[in-house]
């Protein structure tokens, strides 16, 4: 049986200006995340794989403000989130088998 673990971190900041009728409007977005990803992978007969696997991710910060060009606020939104989620299982061909050679009829 293989095993195939991982913890990650990541994070996305944008920042954009653009003009709307005669003003300027400023956004800004700040995401950051971390999350667990667990795999299981068990080789079944000679050409066969099953795969099962499961992941968490806690967003945990997702920032978006958004201003004109006199400093007004029109969107100050701060959330947060967990994802779960069990994967599909897969229960497939070894794609690295050789193909089988059919004689001809």
């Amino acid at each position: 049986m293989d095993v195939t673990a991982q913890v990650y971190y990541d994070r996305s900041d944008f920042s954009i200006d653009y003009p709307v009728a005669g003003t300027v409007f400023h956004e800004e977005q700040t995401g950051e995340w971390w999350g667990t990803e667990l795999q299981l992978s068990k080789r079944l007969w000679q050409k066969h794989t099953l795969t099962l696997g499961a992941e968490y991710r806690n967003d945990f910060r997702q920032d978006f403000t958004g201003t004109d060009a006199s400093g007004a606020v029109y969107a100050d939104v701060s959330r947060t989130g967990i994802t779960t989620d069990l994967w599909r299982w897969r229960f497939c061909r070894d794609d690295q088998s050789p193909p089988q050679r059919r004689r001809p009829v």
